[in-house]
């Protein structure tokens, strides 16, 4: 019997994380962004738990393209509907690949029309965990759109004007 093994790649993915407490509350994106190693060829990360609602995508998205950053890989749980605004900076090769568990139409369309030169990894759900934790793929910044968060960045889905609930996996 041919048995097959799976070996994971070393993970300090368990490892406690110690930052320090200081303010991350910036006034703007555009001032957020301006304290980011922003650069071409980075990766991007964005979690979906607003689903078609989630417009915090777009913004990123576009903010980088007016600051001239190319051939982003775009790791986004989920493209819904809602991230068709993204299309124009797939042809622009803003976007050169995107990993993800599941596209929608409009940006599926324009994957299989051959303008994302990278091309796309579509995964499980439970994958992306996997991908994130064993440095499968490294992120240069994750964005997470929450409802309330603290001055140190501690994002929740249970408070605040848009509940999503627990954001314990994203």
């Amino acid at each position: 019997m041919n048995q097959r093994q799976v070996i994971l790649p070393q993970s300090q993915a368990q490892a406690p994380i110690q930052r320090p407490l200081i303010n991350k509350v910036t006034p703007s994106l555009d001032a957020c962004l301006d304290q980011l190693d922003l650069k071409d060829g980075m990766a991007i990360s964005f979690h979906h738990h607003f689903r078609n609602g989630d417009v915090l995508l777009n913004h990123v998205v576009h903010k980088l393209a007016q600051r001239g950053i190319k051939d982003i890989t775009l790791i986004a749980s989920s493209l819904f509907d809602v991230h068709e605004a993204i299309i124009p900076y797939i042809k622009d090769e803003t976007i050169t690949q995107i990993v993800s568990g599941y596209i929608s139409k409009a940006v599926g369309q324009v994957i299989s029309a051959g303008h994302l030169k990278k091309g796309v990894i579509l995964h499980s759900h439970g994958y992306r965990s996997l991908l994130l934790n064993h440095h499968v793929m490294d992120l240069d910044v994750a964005f997470l759109a929450v409802s309330a968060a603290d001055s140190v960045g501690n994002g929740t889905g249970l408070q605040g004007q848009s509940l999503c609930g627990s954001l314990g996996y994203a």
